[in-house]
């Protein structure tokens, strides 16, 4: 299942129908990257429901997002007709439907629902899009500290699982694991200015360790 079926399956059955801004991505941005600053063009790779575009658009930023799953790209048009042409649907591992260059470009968990390669080629493009000195950031990506890279499906590539039967990536196609050395590879093209590693041990409703990443790449 490619990430396009994968997704639209999960909105249609109202999955991950999240309404409210990520934290993290309310603390990186206030932190490293505010419109007074001069990071006001934006870009979101997958923007899911909208989750995060209320905070941008109060805090004046310019923002633009792609979704790759046509079914939610509309209810987010719907719900924010005043920004509805700057929502486009596409596969940004393989294009990025704008055309002048960003000051910054949000990923909240979207490029991880790809293989390496995938992840190269989405990072590759949000580069291109991005301005001398401009800022990636990125959050809630996975780590290999995560319980869930000891299950799933191994493809090829060592890095992605796929074919979750059940738990929190039930559903969601392919599901992409980093180390600190991946991860740094990955941004080859950027100084990574910013990396915390978050660990959780979930207890309850079920027994799971979280590993993610967080991080800041400036594009040199």
């Amino acid at each position: 299942m490619n990430p396009q079926t994968a997704w639209c399956d999960t909105y249609e059955k109202g999955g991950q129908d999240i309404r409210w801004p990520w934290s993290d991505v309310v603390g990186l941005t206030v932190r490293h990257a505010r419109p007074v600053d001069d990071y006001r063009r934006t870009l979101e790779l997958g923007f899911g429901s909208g989750a995060n575009i209320p905070f941008f658009l109060a805090m004046g930023f310019d923002y633009h997002g792609v979704e790759c799953a046509e079914n939610i790209v509309q209810k987010v048009r719907n719900r924010v007709p005043e920004i509805s042409s700057k929502l486009q649907c596409a596969d940004f591992t393989k294009e990025l439907p704008f055309a002048s260059q960003f000051d910054l470009v949000i990923d909240r968990a979207a490029l991880t629902h790809n293989t390496t390669e995938g992840m190269r080629s989405g990072i590759e493009k949000a580069r291109d899009s991005l301005r001398a000195g401009g800022l990636f950031i990125g959050v809630d990506w996975f780590s290999t500290d995560h319980s869930e890279f000891q299950r799933g499906e191994p493809l090829d590539d060592q890095f992605s699982r796929r074919g979750y039967d059940d738990g929190i990536f039930q559903g969601l196609g392919v599901v992409h694991f980093c180390d600190a050395p991946l991860l740094h590879s990955l941004f080859a093209g950027f100084e990574i200015t910013s990396l915390e590693h978050k660990s959780i041990h979930q207890m309850v409703p079920n027994e799971i360790n979280i590993g993610v990443w967080n991080f800041v790449a400036r594009k040199i």
